[in-house]
């Protein structure tokens, strides 16, 4: 049971890690200064549609950097 819990905090760990480490540019695909819920699937972001407009702080549709950061949090 030890190793299990072991395993899972430094796994829960490592995607942490990962996902503090993907750069905005890169998942703003097309450049234009915001992510869209795509350009966040494309680059692989776990994150569900409702996650995704719950860190979409002013409702545009994209994250800007700012609410972007914050979602990776």
């Amino acid at each position: 049971m030890k190793k299990l819990i072991l395993a899972l905090t430094f796994g829960t760990f490592a995607v942490s890690s990962a996902l503090a480490e993907t750069s905005f540019n890169t998942v703003d695909a097309d450049a234009n200064g915001g992510v869209t819920y795509a350009e966040a699937v494309n680059a692989g972001m776990p994150w569900s549609e409702e996650q995704f407009n719950n860190a979409d702080q002013n409702a545009d549709g994209v994250l800007d950097e700012t609410e972007f950061k914050a979602a990776l949090l």
